[in-house]
């Protein structure tokens, strides 16, 4: 059984045990999903396919993963898996940008602020607590407010990553336009102002991309049927790094960068990151995954074809 072989069995093996627990329910079957060896190993494959996927055709694992991934977090969407969720939103990301496949992600990343309140002061959970260091939290901790606050910039710094992907592209003003919304109406529910703080300033900076780009799309010359025109117009500002979003997504970086990195450095890496997925971008089409009903249906027939 050569590489290839290794990798298909333990990717299906995975979509297996998902398959399962999407049709039993089972309290045993679950657990044996939202643990880290499976978790670890789902991120194994995340990160190998996106090590090798422009060098090797590995289009069907990249697939049938997405969809494993969408699947765990469609069957665990409670607030108390809320660290999972981050956990797969941040491998989706992870392909999305090096495989230059668009995976919609944002609206995962906007179902979970839905679980974001008004509550108390924190005066239990130490400063210390690192949401990426579970899957599952206690009931209690939702209404904490240092856990709230960790996760919300959390899910902006996920979704920064998401917009800073596209955020060259010409279609990035029809991206936005619903998470724009959502997000409004989250800052308008929020009262807490370390909350209220980061959520506006990420509006403030998506809208400043949008208008950039439907300016630029206004003054365009050429038709939507023109594909040539399309693939040259994702190429505004990223030579330079000036588009706002990414002197912003740079910012992200800088922020969430532990103590004693370098940040020039660090934020130079993140602006040739986004150039190198216009480079990704421009070799491959664009393909986008449907997160709702794929995420739930991998199907066992198509398995049985690759196999024969």
């Amino acid at each position: 059984m050569n590489s290839f072989d290794k990798a298909q069995v333990s990717i299906q093996q995975l979509a297996k045990i998902l398959r399962q627990g999407i049709k039993t329910k089972k309290k045993e079957v679950l657990k044996k999903i939202y643990n880290w060896q499976y978790i670890n190993c789902i991120d194994l494959w995340v990160k190998l396919i996106s090590a090798n996927i422009r060098d090797h055709d590995l289009q069907p694992f990249l697939y049938t993963i997405i969809q494993v991934i969408n699947g765990v977090v469609c069957l665990f969407p409670g607030p108390r898996y809320l660290p999972l969720r981050l956990k797969c939103i941040q491998m989706l990301n992870q392909l999305s940008s090096s495989s230059g496949v668009f995976i919609p992600v944002s609206s995962l990343v906007l179902d979970a602020l839905e679980f974001i309140g008004n509550n108390k002061q924190d005066e239990k959970l130490g400063k210390d607590f690192d949401v990426s260091a579970v899957l599952k939290v206690p009931k209690q901790w939702l209404k904490l407010k240092y856990f709230q606050e960790e996760l919300v910039l959390s899910l902006i710094e996920l979704l920064s990553v998401h917009f800073s992907q596209w955020s060259f592209h010409i279609s990035f003003p029809d991206l936005a336009t619903f998470p724009l919304m959502r997000l409004r109406k989250f800052h308008e529910k929020i009262t807490a102002e370390s909350l209220r703080r980061p959520v506006k300033r990420l509006i403030d900076q998506v809208q400043q991309n949008v208008d950039f780009l439907q300016k630029k799309r206004d003054d365009a010359a050429f038709s939507p049927k023109d594909l040539e025109s399309i693939e040259s117009f994702v190429q505004i500002g990223t030579s330079s790094g000036n588009l706002p979003f990414v002197q912003y997504y740079a910012s992200v970086v800088r922020k969430s960068l532990p103590q004693g990195v370098p940040q020039k450095e660090s934020t130079q890496e993140q602006i040739v990151s986004i150039k190198q997925q216009k480079e990704v971008l421009d070799k491959s089409p664009i393909v986008v995954i449907d997160k709702v009903k794929e995420a739930s249906s991998i199907d066992g027939r198509k398995r049985k074809k690759q196999r024969t």
